[in-house]
């Protein structure tokens, strides 16, 4: 059954996909490849090579990979002889398929899962780039894990159990390999490890599963020491004119009266769409958030046609953006709001967990307020028909309920009670 996990799935996550290089690419293998050479855990490993020929400089790796993990599935277009290698399962690609242009490492375990699911760009002289995502999220594992369990003809059977603190412990162990390899990065191209460094790093952060407040902090601080800038900041409405701010300068959110509909993060709000901004003085474009920026990158934090609030970068220069900062930051505010959507039902309030209980929102109370006024008036209608003495009890009860309901509400009720 011929599958695409980019069209299935990579495309569908337009601001978390980054276009990389094969060194890139191969280097971000190795990290996980890496951890399951640590660790040996008992997990099936998906790997997609394109062609067979390319595993020839892998050989050595694939044979202790193999060794290391339960079974590995290797998808490739045999353009060569197989090698000699026990524990590995060889999952033959027609050169049409579209895998055979995918590269693809997929584990999906109890205490570690993680994908990346790519696509190489059309063929051009230089060298060969990929367009995908690399991701932690459950999600994501599970849906690549199910199509290629369908390409296999095998039965998928999910993950009953996860363990998250297994995986942040994994998490944290990448992260300081990647952090070496930052440091061990030449200046051409340290700017693109950075951002990935940068994005694992709060996937960390999700992955610990902390509080929305506490991530929207940790967003605006990754950002301004990743990129050098003066300022980065999360700002979500919760209102016309208030909005929960996290500035990279705090360490923690504040509700701020500030009206979001001008410059680049009220047009990124308006549009739903990330604005980049060379030099705001000349455009006439200051950002209410950032106004002493001058170079901004705004983002949108948005998920299911649901715009939360917005991502903004700003240097005190002109020109100190890219549009490859640009997409970081959008990959970043994309991951901030999968992680606001996973209660919809929430206010921003709530999932933020400002305010006080015993200070309800205004238009909580008035919805309280009506509710009682509509459970008193039905309560006035039943009494004045012929009731049983156990009926007469059961509205007299209800009477006090409602009552109760009323003024742990903070209302006041003038009307007479009987």
């Amino acid at each position: 059954m011929p599958i695409s996990l980019f069209r299935a799935i990579a495309s569908q996550y337009r601001d978390l996909r980054r276009v990389e290089s094969a060194a890139v690419m191969s280097a971000i293998s190795h990290l996980i490849e890496d951890q399951l050479l640590l660790h040996r855990p008992p997990v099936d490993v998906y790997v997609g090579f394109q062609r067979l020929s390319n595993l020839a400089r892998q050989r050595g790796r694939y044979r202790r990979l193999a060794e290391a993990c339960r079974r590995v599935y290797v998808f490739a277009v045999p353009d060569a002889p197989r090698p000699d290698i026990p524990g590995i399962t060889w999952v033959d690609l027609a050169p049409e398929e579209p895998l055979a242009r995918e590269w693809f490492l997929v584990v999906d375990a109890p205490e570690l899962w993680c994908a990346l699911l790519a696509q190489e760009q059309s063929a051009s002289p230089g060298p060969r780039c990929y367009d995908g995502i690399w991701s932690y999220d459950a999600r994501v594992v599970e849906r690549a894990s199910l199509l290629l369990s369908q390409r296999l003809g095998a039965l998928y059977e999910p993950v009953a159990e996860r363990s998250p603190e297994r995986q942040r412990a994994h998490l944290a162990e990448i992260g300081s390999r990647l952090l070496a390899r930052l440091e061990r990065a030449q200046a051409p191209g340290r700017r693109r490890w950075e951002q990935l460094f940068t994005l694992h790093k709060f996937a960390e952060a999700l992955a610990a599963q902390r509080p929305a407040a506490e991530l929207a902090v940790e967003a605006a601080q990754l950002l301004r020491a990743a990129f050098g800038a003066d300022d980065a900041a999360v700002a979500l409405p919760i209102g016309a004119r208030r909005c929960a701010v996290a500035s990279a300068h705090a360490e923690e959110i504040e509700e701020r009266a500030l009206q979001l509909t001008d410059g680049p993060s009220g047009e990124a709000l308006r549009r739903g769409r990330c604005v980049l901004l060379a030099d705001a003085r000349r455009s006439r474009k200051l950002d209410p958030l950032l106004p002493g920026a001058q170079s901004i990158i705004a983002a949108p934090i948005a998920a299911r046609g649901r715009i939360y609030g917005v991502v903004t970068v700003g240097a005190g220069l002109p020109g100190r953006w890219s549009a490859e900062d640009q997409g970081t930051v959008m990959a970043l505010a994309a991951l901030l709001a999968g992680a606001l959507d996973r209660h919809p039902d929430l206010s921003v309030e709530a999932a933020l967990g400002l305010g006080r209980a015993d200070e309800p929102a205004a238009g909580g109370q008035q919805q309280i307020a009506a509710q009682v006024a509509e459970l008193r008036r039905a309560l006035e209608l039943i009494a004045a028909g012929g009731l049983t003495p156990t009926q007469r009890a059961a509205v007299e009860r209800a009477r006090e309920l409602a009552a109760a309901l009323g003024d742990a509400a903070g209302l006041t009720d003038h009307s007479e009670r009987s």
